[in-house]
């Protein structure tokens, strides 16, 4: 796996005519979440912010990925038309840890 680690109140911002393109295999996810890696916090919400798609950001891909321990996984702007686009691939809910 590839992780990718975030502190409290950080995220990601993908900003107009930007995109992000997270590629992971089935046998290689790439994991968001905060940097409290101790075992009690592994299900604990709220420790980083978000992964925020800004409108007119453009041809997002999230495959393989798990997202957790946001405060809000990814949030899609969509003000007026010029609305993000976004393909997700193989997701996995944290409930099925």
């Amino acid at each position: 796996m590839l992780n990718c680690i975030f502190n409290n109140d950080s995220g990601i911002i993908v900003d107009k005519k930007a995109s992000l393109k997270v590629n992971g295999t089935i046998n290689n996810k790439v994991v968001f979440e905060g940097d409290r890696l101790e075992h009690r916090f592994n299900a604990v919400p709220g420790q980083w912010g978000t992964i925020w798609m800004r409108a007119g950001s453009k041809e997002n891909e999230i495959n393989h990925a798990i997202i957790k321990n946001g405060i809000i996984g990814v949030l899609v702007d969509s003000l007026g038309s010029n609305a993000p686009t976004l393909s997700i691939k193989k997701h996995r809910d944290l409930q099925q840890f």
